[in-house]
């Protein structure tokens, strides 16, 4: 999947702040300085930050999945992180406040069950559909696939982890040449 994806052109319209040139960037392109993310104008040829991830996308999983999802992202990541912003819990200390605002944040829901379902991913996802945040749920083990609760609630049922981000992906990609 990631081989597939890195060929195609993720473009994003940026104004550059020093001469204001207005152009479709390609954000695959980017140079990353600590935590910041930079482009350089095609016009003035100045480097300026911009917005690191279009979709920002809450990842919850239980904790026997915490390995797997934590470690997943990273090869797509480091190519589209121009594109996708991973929140993710296990980055403070379990806080249902903090979670709850982390949520309302996210453009996406992407819960990963890898065995017995927690009650803060279960929790979260059912927050997440309330909110009317598309819901992604991930279960490589099918054995949540047929649930009725799992299927109510969310927007689209995997149980491969790179399906998801693909689609993730390439619907981001098409929204933003669409727009």
């Amino acid at each position: 999947m990631y081989y597939i994806l890195k060929e195609l052109k993720v473009e994003r319209q940026l104004t550059c702040p020093y001469c204001g040139y207005l152009r479709l960037y390609d954000i695959t392109s980017f140079e990353k300085k600590d935590k910041d993310y930079f482009i350089e104008c095609y016009e003035c040829k100045k480097k300026f930050k911009f917005r690191k991830g279009y979709k920002k996308i809450y990842l919850s999983r239980t904790l026997s999945a915490a390995d797997v999802a934590f470690k997943y992202p990273v090869h797509i990541y480091d190519h589209y992180s121009g594109l996708l912003e991973i929140i993710d819990p296990l980055n403070w200390q379990i806080n249902v406040d903090d979670d709850i605002k982390h949520l309302k944040e996210c453009d996406i829901f992407v819960g990963l069950v890898m065995g017995v379902p927690t009650f803060g991913t279960i929790l979260e996802m059912s927050y997440a559909h309330r909110n009317n945040i598309p819901v992604y749920f991930i279960n490589p083990t099918r054995q949540w696939l047929q649930d009725p609760w799992v299927k109510y609630h969310s927007t689209r049922i995997f149980d491969d982890v790179d399906k998801c981000y693909e689609e993730i992906i390439i619907s981001a990609i098409k929204e933003l040449n669409n727009m």
